[in-house]
């Protein structure tokens, strides 16, 4: 018989993950461990409570079916940004500002033009919804056992999201969003290219994952809002960061940079 998880003990695990963040020491086991995705979900919305900045972004991971299989979770998961943690490029980061060394990870951003309530039949209806921009992710578990945590464990933790770094605007209009699925992802680190990929790692394509992520808020009770950003999944894999180095992020001809002290 499972027996159900409190909201009391949910506050004291997600009290574990924000403390981790503040202190920067990593977290070697939860007082209890999410059985579940739903679980999972509980503490993270816990631990977005516990701050006061204002959330205006999200993030999507397991995006292909390779990290799904290495999970064990059946679909894409989502965690949240809050404004502190979204930073406009050229950044600059330090790797001490983390709990676990930082990694990162080139994506297709979509800033979001209009409400968007629920999931459309067709995503590519939402090409007219959004304007896309090149996006780094910061990467930086709070737990130590990361990457080797069960996906429960991952959505507590908001999908190991620290930073979001908002590059450029791409200049497409609706039949180019269309065709991000074909837009060349890569990261480079001091010049030599260390990952690639392309809009289609996310996915498929990142408006599918928009079209996932539109259910998924619809269905939490925090539909889409215009104006918030959607980092879709990472299309160059989870690349270790070099402090002392420029990571430079490209989608299609747009670079988005990121220095690591």
């Amino acid at each position: 018989m499972t027996t159900e998880i409190t909201d009391a003990q949910i506050e004291a695990v997600a009290r574990q993950l924000v403390e981790s963040a503040e202190t920067r020491i990593p977290v070697e086991a939860l007082g209890i461990e999410p059985g579940d995705v739903a679980t999972g979900y509980r503490i993270q919305e816990a631990g977005h409570g516990m701050h006061d900045a204002q959330l205006i972004g999200w993030k999507a991971g397991c995006t292909t079916a390779v990290a799904q299989k290495f999970l064990d979770v059946d679909g894409p998961v989502a965690g949240r940004y809050r404004s502190d943690h979204v930073l406009a490029a050229p950044a600059q980061i330090a790797a001490a500002e983390f709990a676990t060394p930082p990694h990162l990870e080139v994506e297709v951003g979509l800033r979001l033009l209009v409400d968007i309530d629920s999931a459309p039949l067709d995503a590519m209806q939402l090409a007219d919804a959004v304007e896309a921009f090149a996006a780094i992710e910061v990467v930086a578990s709070r737990l130590a056992a990361f990457p080797m945590v069960s996906g429960p464990l991952l959505v507590a933790d908001n999908v190991a999201g620290a930073r979001m770094v908002v590059g450029p605007t791409l200049d497409l209009d609706a039949a180019g969003v269309r065709s991000l699925d074909t837009t060349p992802v890569t990261l480079t680190i001091d010049g030599d290219e260390v990952a690639a990929g392309s809009g289609a790692d996310a996915l498929g394509h990142p408006l599918k994952v928009l079209a996932w992520l539109a259910g998924h808020a619809a269905e939490r009770g925090t539909p889409l809002r215009s104006g918030e950003l959607v980092i879709t999944g990472t299309c160059t894999g989870l690349v270790a960061a070099r402090p002392g180095a420029r990571h430079v992020g490209r989608v299609g001809d747009t670079d988005v940079s990121l220095a690591v002290r």
